[in-house]
This record gives structure tokens, C-alpha cells and sequence, in this order.
């Protein structure tokens, strides 16, 4: 009888092997596509962008300096069909669309007396326009007729502002049920808020730098974490927390208050511009990044919405020892 009789161990082995391709092929071909790999990609040349630019910093000099563009603007004597349309209608544009309103009207009622005279139907064929149509005219913009607005110079127009998010922050803080520190000093440094809950202490840092920043919090040669801008650089203010918030933390245990103490960092000017790509990095610091006033981007939350109303509030015999410890 012909055939294939399984006997050695190496046939089993291949049977196995042969049963089990087929499952860990699609699960491999699963964790692949699972994968993000555009993400994994971008994430990957930041940081080799960071080290190079931290690199470059370590051997080349203390201070990273780029010179910024110049962008040169060539007027032009007529800027009319480049500008966009103003908000307004000149004084001659609103006096020709009346006077084409008018001689469309006049030729409208001739057009209904001949036709009517040549059909007997002429009650409906055309009609002058009605009041509510002509006054339509007028709220056309008319740029081309506006001899100001076509040389206005490009100095003149102003790009819209970012709107500032005016929040009263201690007044937030005391209605969540906070008892509030203003202005200690923990250090060396002077942060804006030190806020006690029954088992947490929070210390609230407001970043006042202006400009879009680069955050990065990692350590690169033994330096310090940096925070890049366009033309500048500067030590992560994440970290500066950090390093005096530890001793004081130590202080507090010595005192008998083992809160456990979360450094706030509110960017109040500034923009973080990779601060979602940041967010699981400061999430596992324990470290709360919110914004305020004209800080950004706007996927941060505000002051309001990132610290969480008061469960139980904090005991006020604590306090002093709280104010001992700074």
C-alpha cells in the first residue's frame, strides 16, 4: 500500500509546522497592519531631529541662533482683482447699481407692453423687479470701484488676533472647593499657586514665554531637557518644576503631610506646537499641561477644565505645615 506513513519525529515536526503557518500568518499580517506606521515614522525623525539639533548645540556653541527670512513685497500699482471684496460699497457703486436699476425697470415695463400688445398675455410674461430683489444690489461689495481699498498698502491690513481666554483662576480654583497659596516660593523657584485638596497638593506654574516651542523631555549628553523656538532654545520649565518640587515633597513627608504633590505648568503666551504628540509623554510624568489667555494650541485644556473639582477638602491644619515646608 502506497502512502506516507508518519513515523519519525522530523515528520511530525513538519505537520505541525505546516498546521500552524496558516493561524500565525494572519496574526502577524494583523499586528502589522495594527501598526501606525505614518506615526511611527514622523515620531522617529523628530527625535532624530532633536538629537541632531541638541548635538549640533553641545559641539557648536551654547546658544542656537537662526536667522529668519526676509520676505519682500512687490507693490504693484493696481491690487484690485488680488484683494478680497471690503465689507462696504463705495458711493459710486451704490449710485450705478440705482442707475441700472432704473433702466432695467424701464425696460422691463416696455418688454411687458409689447409683449402684451402681441399676445394679449402680457400681465405675465416679465415684471419689473421687486423692491426686496433690487435692494440686493446694494449689498454687493464692490472692490473694483473703490479707488482707497485697491491702494491700500499691504502694512495696513491686519491679520485677524487670537482671542485671549480670560479665565479668573484663583476665583476657578476656590469655587472647585481648593484651598489656594498664592505667590510662594518653593526653592528657587516662584510659582503662582500652591492648591490643597484633602490628599493632593497641586503647584501651579504659569509658562509666560511668547512664541511657538518645540517641547522635548528628554535628557540628551547629560544636558538638561530643552524646549526649541525658531531662533532660541531654552531649559523645559516641566523640568525646573520637577527638580524643586522633589525636595519640597521630601519636606512635606518630614512634616507628616504625604500628599501626593502635581506640578501644574499653564502656558499663558506661548504655543507648544507638538504638544498632542507630548501629551502621553506628560501624562506619564504626572504633570498637568493646560492653557490660559493667549496660550495654545487649542487642544490643550483650559485651567478650568483640567483640574478636577474637589472630592473632599483638604484640612486646614495642614496649611501652616504646608507653608513651613515651602
Amino acid at each position: 500500500m502506497d502512502g506516507w506513513v508518519i513515523s519519525a519525529a522530523s515528520d511530525w515536526i513538519f505537520v505541525i509546522v505546516l498546521l500552524l503557518s496558516l493561524p500565525v500568518f494572519i496574526i502577524g499580517w494583523n499586528i502589522v497592519l495594527k501598526i501606525k506606521w505614518r506615526q511611527l515614522v514622523v515620531n522617529t525623525m523628530k527625535k532624530m531631529w532633536y538629537a541632531l539639533r541638541r548635538l549640533w548645540h553641545s559641539v557648536f556653541g551654547s546658544k542656537i541662533i537662526v536667522e529668519p527670512k526676509k520676505v519682500k513685497y512687490m507693490k504693484k500699482k493696481s491690487h484690485k482683482k488680488q484683494r478680497p471684496a471690503p465689507l462696504y460699497t463705495s458711493a459710486r457703486a451704490m449710485e450705478r447699481n440705482a442707475q441700472r436699476r432704473s433702466e432695467m425697470s424701464s425696460y422691463s415695463a416696455q418688454s411687458t407692453s409689447v409683449s402684451g400688445n402681441a399676445s394679449g398675455m402680457g400681465a405675465g410674461v416679465m415684471a419689473p423687479l421687486s423692491e426686496s430683489m433690487q435692494s440686493r444690489n446694494d449689498d454687493f461689495p464692490s472692490f473694483l470701484d473703490d479707488a482707497d481699498f485697491a491702494n491700500m498698502s499691504l502694512d495696513d491690513i491686519q491679520l485677524p488676533t487670537r482671542e485671549p481666554l480670560n479665565e479668573d483662576i484663583p476665583d476657578i480654583l476656590i469655587k472647585k472647593g481648593y484651598q489656594v497659596i498664592a505667590n510662594p516660593q518653593i526653592g528657587a523657584m516662584a510659582v503662582d499657586f500652591v492648591i490643597v485638596e484633602a490628599h493632593k497638593i497641586y503647584v501651579l506654574l504659569s509658562d509666560n514665554d511668547v512664541g511657538d516651542w518645540l517641547a522635548d523631555e528628554e535628557r540628551f549628553n547629560g544636558e538638561d531637557p530643552l524646549w526649541f523656538s525658531e531662533s532660541s532654545h531654552r531649559v523645559s520649565p516641566i523640568f525646573t518644576m520637577n527638580t524643586e518640587i522633589k525636595p519640597f515633597s521630601n519636606r512635606l513627608k518630614t512634616a507628616g503631610i504625604a500628599h501626593e504633590v502635581v506640578p501644574v505648568l499653564v502656558v499663558k503666551e506661548g504655543t507648544i506646537i507638538n504638544a498632542e504628540d507630548m501629551q502621553k509623554t506628560w501624562d506619564d510624568m504626572g504633570i498637568i499641561v493646560c492653557r490660559t489667555h493667549l496660550g495654545g494650541p487649542d487642544e490643550l485644556p483650559s485651567v478650568a477644565q483640567a483640574m478636577p473639582d474637589v472630592s473632599e477638602a483638604a484640612d486646614i491644619s495642614d496649611i501652616e505645615k504646608i507653608r513651613n515646608a515651602f
